[in-house]
């Protein structure tokens, strides 16, 4: 697993997934996130790809499993669509959360949607009862929760269910 962070954040927002995963079984070592500078305007695409070498180098594996949260499901599907990089052929299923949208799938990789509230500031860009966020052509794949924050969608029990399950 591949974990993308948020704008203002660090591979250390994984830290709260990786413990659901690991009480459930998944093993320690198969679980990484990937460090970017997100003050920079530019998407890490390279780097990322260099990165998901890397694991697939360590682990043995065919393919990842790529999860993004917030500003990393904009990483995640730039890289997953982008002609520069094979992408599609590394990544096995793809979870975005809480990000961007997009009627198709990215890359043609299986993804689902977990979806919060988006900010819990009242600022009128709330999804309470909203359900147009989408990513991919089936609204089945999309699920929402939308009186969890953005934050707290990333790491729930409900979301972290649905992770592990697809």
């Amino acid at each position: 697993i591949v974990f993308v962070h948020c704008l203002s954040s660090s591979a250390q927002q994984f830290e709260t997934h990786a413990m659901r995963f690991t009480s459930n079984g998944y093993p320690q070592g198969l679980l990484f996130a990937f460090e970017y500078d997100t003050s920079q305007a530019t998407q890490p695409l390279a780097a990322l790809d260099v990165f998901i070498e890397g694991v697939l180098a360590q682990t043995g594996a065919d393919k990842v499993y790529a999860i993004g949260h917030s500003r990393g499901t904009t990483v995640w599907t730039s890289y997953l669509d982008s002609p520069a990089f094979d992408g599609p052929s590394k990544v096995a299923k793809y979870v975005n959360i809480d990000g961007r949208t997009q009627p198709t799938l990215p890359g043609g990789v299986p993804t689902i949607g977990i979806w919060g509230e988006w900010n819990t500031a009242d600022s009128g860009y709330n999804r309470r009862g909203n359900t147009n966020a989408v990513i991919g052509p089936s609204p089945a794949d999309n699920y929402y929760f939308g009186t969890t924050s953005h934050t707290a969608v990333a790491t729930s029990a409900a979301a972290s269910a649905l992770r592990r399950e697809f």
